[in-house]
């Protein structure tokens, strides 16, 4: 049994610009780079699902290192359940948000997701067909 979920939403403020830090997707894929904010959220995957904390870390691109935590949410919140086509099979649909401000002038971001259990279990998510060489997760 799973008992925690660390979801990691990496969040580009300028899409094919250079800057920002590397993400390390664990081998899953290659790394992604030119990441401004990384959103970490720790999940419980309990009776009752729940995101018990979400920190927003913004980039230091002359360390390649993500600092400044910032709590953001009303910690803890419950997130959605739906089945999937295998028998007793449950997903789940985490939700959260990064306040405005930290998004500054963007006027489109992309988004890279990973989710990783404390078994080791990884899930990448960077384009939005699902293999690493598909269009880009992208939003205006």
């Amino acid at each position: 049994m799973v008992s925690s979920i660390r979801e990691f939403v990496e969040i580009d403020l300028d899409p094919g610009a250079v800057g920002g830090c590397d993400f390390d997707l664990r081998g899953v894929e290659p790394d992604a780079t030119d990441i401004d904010l990384l959103l970490k959220l720790n999940v419980d995957p309990g009776p009752a699902p729940m995101v018990t904390s979400s920190l927003l870390h913004t980039c230091n691109p002359s360390s390649n290192l993500f600092e400044n935590p910032t709590p953001v949410g009303p910690a803890p919140w419950p997130i959605g359940e739906f089945v999937v086509p295998e028998p007793g099979g449950v997903g789940h649909v985490v939700e959260a948000s990064v306040p405005e401000s930290f998004l500054g002038s963007a006027s489109q971001v992309r988004l890279v997701l990973l989710a990783e259990t404390d078994s080791g279990a990884l899930d990448v998510l960077s384009t939005t067909d699902g293999p690493p060489d598909g269009g880009p997760i992208l939003f205006s």
